[in-house]
């Protein structure tokens, strides 16, 4: 059984229950019911609120429960596999999603180097600033925001994105 938790309501009305088992989840509270009592074989997690993610993320880590995040800055109908995570996007159509659910270990692992890891990691500031806390140029700082950016399948290299991509995926694999 492959369970889809929202924490939209209209997103989760247009999902066919034929395909997902579907729960509009509002806290923490609801998706530890969710995981212990259904016990899902693969967990589809489409939260928009971003403290609400981390933490369903880090708990199906925690579980080791399969699962794949939807981030709406990633591009459409396209996955990058992260540790035990995969990440598409939320403008994937309900037949990719279903296709990605089914054939996870098709998808291809992406990996940083140390240097574009610790990069993202601060991907939120600006080039200079970066520049001279990792003691590189500000050309350099460009190649990696352009490096990590394709690496993802971000939709955009600005900051707010790049910062809202990391604390879904890397903070989540940081608390493993």
């Amino acid at each position: 059984m492959i369970s889809f938790v929202s924490d939209n309501y209209f997103l989760c009305k247009g999902i066919p229950s034929t395909v997902f088992f579907v729960s509009n989840v509002s806290n923490i509270l609801e998706i530890k019911k969710l995981c212990y009592l259904n016990n899902p074989n693969s967990v589809i997690v489409a939260i928009e609120n971003e403290v609400l993610r981390v933490r369903t993320t880090s708990l199906l880590r925690d579980l080791s429960t399969p699962h794949i995040v939807m981030l709406d800055e990633i591009k459409k109908d396209t996955a990058v596999k992260i540790d035990s995570g995969i990440y598409s996007s939320l403008r994937s159509s309900i037949k990719y999603i279903s296709n990605l659910a089914n054939n996870r270990e098709k998808v291809k692992q992406t990996y940083l180097t140390n240097r574009e890891y610790d990069f993202f990691k601060l991907a939120h500031l600006s080039n200079h600033r970066i520049a001279s806390l990792m003691n590189i140029s500000e050309k350099t700082t460009s190649a990696y925001r352009i490096r990590v950016k394709n690496k993802l399948n971000l939709r955009s290299s600005n900051h707010l994105l790049m910062c809202r991509a990391l604390n879904t995926i890397m903070i989540a694999s940081e608390s493993e």
